[in-house]
């Protein structure tokens, strides 16, 4: 699925920056799995002006959708406070196969996550290696 996700990303007009993404905070090393930065002239799916972005890429492959949504959100928690502490300019997204957006944040307890925890995510047909969506679009106003 990463390579799903990077060249999906390309497409949409972003530049990969990171591949990881490290993060340095006190002794702790963590890794992002993709750090990427918006192309001034690219105007895909909508105006995001100069945009950077962290993105987590989840498969959401095992056998409960639940305990890997749990999983997820754990790290989206903790890295986007990681993001904000190290004072970067990144919005952290969740990388997420279509086939889980159709399963999981189409039932109750995924609306109610993506309200509730404002969770960023970007939706991806692995398949064709496209975006096709964004939750919510990465420009200026989400940050």
């Amino acid at each position: 699925m990463h390579n799903a996700v990077v060249n999906a990303l390309l497409k949409d007009g972003w530049e990969i920056t990171d591949d990881p993404l490290s993060l340095y905070y006190g002794d702790r090393h963590l890794h992002v799995d993709l750090g990427a930065r918006s192309h001034e002239e690219a105007i895909i799916s909508f105006e995001r002006g100069e945009v950077a972005i962290a993105v987590e890429i989840k498969s959401f492959g095992g056998p409960s959708l639940i305990a890997e949504l749990e999983a997820a959100i754990g790290q989206f928690v903790l890295y986007n406070l990681l993001l904000e502490a190290l004072e970067t300019d990144r919005l952290l997204y969740l990388a997420i196969p279509v086939e889980a957006s159709q399963q999981l944040f189409a039932e109750p307890i995924g609306e109610l996550v993506l309200e509730k925890l404002s969770l960023r995510v970007v939706v991806i047909d692995c398949e064709f290696e496209e975006v096709l969506e964004w939750n919510p679009p990465p420009n200026i106003a989400t940050s």
